[in-house]
Formats: C-alpha cells, structure tokens, sequence
C-alpha cells in the first residue's frame, strides 16, 4: 500500500506541479484521504489510493461515498479530492462519480490513467520500474535503429511460416538478443 501511495503522489506531483505529501501513518485516522497537496489561497488537493486487486466496484463505489463525506471532517479547506485506483477504468464509476452532488470537485483516475502519467515521465517510469530503464550514454538513433531491427526481425519471422506444420522457421533465441 505505501508503495501504491508513494506511487500516487509522485503522479500528482507531476499532473498538477505542486509537491504531494503523504498523510498521517497508518492506524491514525486520516479522514478519507491518503494524500494532500496545498494549492492556492490555503484550499488543498487531496487524494485516497486505492490498491484494490479482486474487489468489486461497487465496493470502491461505496468506500469513495465514505471517504468523500469524511473530507468534511478535516481542518482545513480541500478544493478537490482525488480518488486513484488499481482498479481498470470502468464506466458505471465514472458515472456515479460524476453524478455526485458534493461541495469539492471529485475526479478519478483509475489504473490506466496512472500509467499513462507515468510512462510519460521517465525519472517515475524508472523509479518503480528499473527494468526499463534505458542506458542514456547509446545514442537515440543507434535505440531507433534497433528497435527497428527488431521490429523487421518479427515480420520476418511471422512471414515464414511452416505451412505444414504452423509454426515460425526461423529459431525463436534469436529474437531474444534484440529484446
């Protein structure tokens, strides 16, 4: 969860350009809301994560209802509240977002959403996943190339096929190296 939260927080970071804290710790009483930023004229951006794997929407739907409520519990004025989700985009979410007759403005991004902010920046891309990491010291042609080849390499590969018995000709380790 404090990954996920982390995680979160940098993505807001860079959507709204205002730095994201964490707030409070675990077993305090946070009020509905996992993290918070201070905006303009002392109104502060909050947001809840939530890292659900199998759990219904309808639950998110109904925990989002409380943790919405609860933001006017807090001592201090929230201007929006974000709710972030592992969950995949769904359309009767969005909707019952939308339909909410709240004083702050409520948005939600769900899983989707939160990879896409992140594949567009890389220092956070690399940050919780090194695995993509690039070697900044080969030259961006010299990648382009490459991905090229590799690119050129499965057509090939996908154009020669064994009738006989459907399966590619050419030996599948060799694609490995360029990858």
């Amino acid at each position: 969860a404090e990954e996920f939260e982390n995680m979160c927080a940098d993505v807001l970071t860079m959507i709204y350009n205002v730095p994201f804290s964490i707030y409070g710790r675990p077993g305090q009483k946070q009020n509905g809301i996992d993290l918070f930023a201070s905006s303009t004229q002392g109104h502060y951006i909050v947001a809840q994560c939530k890292n659900y794997y199998a759990c219904s929407y309808e639950k998110l739907q109904k925990q989002l209802s409380k943790d919405i409520a609860s933001v006017g519990n807090l001592h201090f004025t929230v201007r929006e509240f974000i709710a972030m989700t592992s969950l995949d985009r769904d359309v009767a979410t969005q909707n019952f977002i939308l339909n909410l007759n709240t004083i702050v403005n409520v948005r939600i991004l769900f899983w989707e959403d939160i990879q896409k902010e992140i594949s567009g920046k890389p220092n956070i891309l690399y940050k919780y996943y090194p695995q993509f990491a690039v070697d900044s010291r080969v030259p961006i042609g010299y990648r382009n190339e490459l991905i090229s080849n590799v690119i050129m390499i499965r057509i090939l590969i996908f154009r020669s096929i064994d009738l006989h018995i459907n399966m590619p000709m050419i030996v599948p380790y060799i694609i490995r190296v360029f990858l």
